[in-house]
């Protein structure tokens, strides 16, 4: 995988915000205000995102209920998932490490 390092681009979230991104891909990779010093980055964009801990949510007024606490869902492995295997293995013709 080619991993070059290069600015995100940007678009105008709002009239007084931008979100970058990832113009190859399209991955969300951050939030700010120009006029701010301040920059949201997207954590899931990260190869590994449990190193970051939440210290507050904002715009709560949108946050949907149903993901406030998933913990005590059933969780199940990607290799759990026959169809999802069975596609993979047929376009790539192995598993991912």
């Amino acid at each position: 995988m080619n991993r070059t390092i290069c600015e995100p681009d940007h678009y105008a979230a709002s009239p007084i915000a931008r979100r970058g991104f990832c113009a190859r891909c399209g991955t969300t990779l951050s939030f700010d205000y120009p006029d701010s010093g301040n920059i949201d980055l997207a954590v899931a964009s990260f190869d590994d995102p449990r190193r970051f801990v939440p210290t507050e949510h904002v715009g709560i007024e949108s946050r949907l209920a149903h993901w406030r606490d998933t913990a005590d869902l059933p969780g199940y492995r990607s290799d759990e998932n026959t169809p999802l295997t069975e596609r993979w293995m047929k376009t790539v013709g192995k598993l991912p490490d």
